[in-house]
């Protein structure tokens, strides 16, 4: 018998036939489905194996406020290697409206943040809009890309990323979103959900001006979630890791080499360098955080 069973039970059978509803009954079945409704089915049994995070999601935002950093370098590769190292589900959105996300991994792409805000606004079901994002089945990681077009690029608001967050954040443990630079109203809209900031710097004067004037403003909104990462710091340009610390009047977190022409090789390849050189130093620095 199926009823001391402990786990959910679907039952397919007439919804109109008594006998069946209460059979559904005696066996504590979370739904009845009638036979001929193949996508329902499909899409209620892809629910009920959906793994549920085991906590609050945590959404990490990568930002910096000059471009040129590796910024969507590193947050690919940390994506990439959270889902690796992790058991549970990791999404990866591209926040900069003209992001190129999804051209570094070479991969056919799912559908975008635009597609998706688009389709919940038409009434898609979140069922639907998760079927349609591209998923690295292995590792269980989601990629979301930003529009393909300058011209959907222009459609994506802060509004509608928000509520596409908010839907990744029920489907996922962990979200890591790779941002624009600028304060902009979409940026900011994350940084307000995020439940942590990294700001990437690298150890160039111009750089760290530029980082510095955003920092300021940074601290003052969110001061209890920003963290630095320092890329390339072993880059030999005469600054230093205290050098940076004092310049931002804020410790140094996360500090990455430069992992030389490596990540490059990778992402000709179409493989971000946790997967394809593993033993990389910087591969294993992001690793590592």
């Amino acid at each position: 018998s199926l009823v001391g069973v402990s786990c959910q039970k679907l039952l397919v059978g007439s919804v109109g036939n008594p006998d069946t509803a209460r059979r559904a009954l005696s066996l504590s079945a979370v739904d009845l489905i009638e036979p001929s409704c193949a996508e329902e089915l499909l899409e209620r049994v892809r629910s009920l194996i959906q793994p549920e995070p085991s906590r609050e999601s945590w959404v990490t935002a990568i930002y910096s406020a000059k471009g040129g950093v590796g910024k969507s370098t590193i947050a690919l590769n940390m994506a990439w290697a959270l889902a690796m190292i992790s058991d549970q589900e990791v999404a990866l959105v591209d926040g900069d409206p003209l992001g190129d996300i999804g051209a570094m991994i070479q991969d056919r792409a799912g559908a975008t943040v635009v597609d998706i805000a688009h389709g919940m606004a038409q009434g898609m079901s979140e069922e639907k809009a998760v079927q349609s994002l591209y998923r690295v089945k292995p590792i269980g990681l989601t990629v979301v890309p930003a529009g393909l077009s300058p011209q959907s690029a222009e459609k994506q608001t802060a509004d509608d990323f928000a509520k596409v967050l908010s839907m990744l954040r029920r489907r996922h443990a962990y979200v890591v979103v790779d941002l624009a630079t600028g304060l902009t109203d979409l940026n900011l809209t994350v940084m307000d959900e995020a439940s942590e900031v990294v700001v990437m710097a690298a150890p160039e004067r111009v750089t760290l001006n530029t980082v510095r004037r955003a920092f300021e403003i940074l601290r003052r909104l969110y001061p209890d979630k920003l963290a630095v990462l320092l890329n390339r710091a072993d880059s030999d340009t005469g600054v230093e890791v205290e050098g940076v610390e004092e310049l931002l009047s804020h410790p140094v977190r996360y500090v990455l080499p430069s992992g030389g022409s490596a990540p490059v090789r990778a992402a000709n390849r179409g493989r971000p360098l946790v997967a394809v050189e593993p033993k990389n130093p910087l591969a294993r620095a992001i690793s590592d955080i």
